[in-house]
């Protein structure tokens, strides 16, 4: 595709609406706020040690969101768990979270099954499936994605949220309303800056896809509050755009990934670099980011820098995520592939499943 703002042929090459699915993000996260006024949990959730969220694919980075918000504002610890299995210390005094969108996720199932084993406290959220048949059947609390149908990945405002409002209504983190609200209003502002009808001059999202295009996307970032933003921007680089990508974390990728920059420049001019930064960044941290630049920007193809809106740590996280989304369909777009179907993944899933 020649023009990113030929919406006739955006339509045309987009034949399963992923758009419309994008543009619904904000959508979700008001739908979940009503919901879970009414989401009742024992009143002895509130007494756990741990929290454990166990999910794959897109119902796994609502974990690692919830990790990054919880970092500053919770004393328990959490871990996100993509595995058949759970740690061996988790016990009757862990929160165990199963997060699957379509309830027939494999591992999450296991790890369903070994949690009830050891009498944790239980939550399952999912639009159905098995897990849905088996918590209900348990007694075990169920939030009930109100969608379904839809790629899990198109469904994190579903996914995060619960687990967020749940902490808030546990009590095992204080957070405002305000900072709710502040990111619902960043967020639909965002979508329409963003918007397929909004030109590539004037259009954050178009710019970016534009500038990574015909490269392998790197994605930099720091690790205390936006790790879970640079997995969900490499996930759906390789899940929308069929492309390869790599997510980076500081400090630590200048203890080692820094040194791969010194090959030879035939090799690194393939990768792009997508810096998402952030103006609360330490001034350590600034310096580093910066020096970091400066011994790579001229054997990349590209180096970019990405800041997200809003005041409010949700809100950053949150409009990083979504500039992400959006990336990742105007690639597809550029590339001329349709977004939403995703055939190594089916297959594998009909292969493991034995047909």
């Amino acid at each position: 595709m020649n023009n990113i703002d030929d919406i006739k042929l955006i339509e045309k090459i987009d034949s399963s609406n992923m758009r419309k699915l994008l543009r619904e993000f904000p959508s979700q996260i008001d739908k979940v706020v009503r919901l879970i006024a009414s989401f009742e949990l024992p009143d002895n959730y509130k007494k756990v040690n741990n929290i454990i969220v166990c999910g794959l694919g897109g119902s796994s980075v609502g974990g690692d969101l919830l990790k990054n918000f919880l970092r500053g504002k919770s004393q328990i610890p959490l871990i996100v768990n993509r595995s058949y299995t759970l740690p061996r210390w988790v016990g009757e005094n862990s929160l165990v979270l199963c997060v699957s969108y379509s309830g027939n996720t494999e591992e999450t199932l296991s790890v369903y099954d070994e949690g009830k084993k050891r009498r944790s406290k239980m939550v399952a959220i999912t639009s159905g499936g098995k897990l849905y048949e088996s918590a209900t059947r348990d007694g075990i609390p169920v939030f009930s994605i109100p969608e379904i149908g839809i790629p899990p990945r198109t469904a994190l405002g579903y996914l995060f949220m619960p687990q967020l409002l749940l902490m808030k209504k546990l009590q095992i983190a204080d957070f405002q309303d305000s900072e709710i609200s502040e990111m619902f209003d960043v967020l639909k502002h965002v979508a329409e800056e963003i918007d397929i009808s909004v030109p590539k001059d004037k259009n954050e999202a178009k710019k970016i896809a534009e500038g990574i295009c015909q490269s392998i996307p790197l994605v930099y970032t720091t690790s205390d509050f936006f790790e879970g933003v640079g997995i969900r921007w490499k996930t759906q680089l390789n899940e929308n755009s069929k492309s390869p990508a790599y997510c980076e974390f500081f400090p630590e990728l200048d203890h080692n990934e820094i040194m791969g920059w010194e090959g030879f420049k035939k090799l690194t001019k393939q990768f792009s670099v997508i810096l998402l930064r952030d103006k609360n960044e330490s001034e350590r941290m600034r310096r580093r980011i910066d020096v970091t630049v400066s011994l790579i920007k001229e054997k990349a193809e590209r180096v970019m820098e990405v800041y997200p809106k809003g005041e409010g740590l949700l809100s950053r996280i949150l409009s990083l995520i979504y500039i992400g989304d959006y990336v990742s369909f105007y690639l597809a777009m550029l590339n001329g592939i349709e977004p939403v179907e995703v055939k190594s993944i089916s297959s594998l899933k009909r292969r493991m499943a034995g047909q």
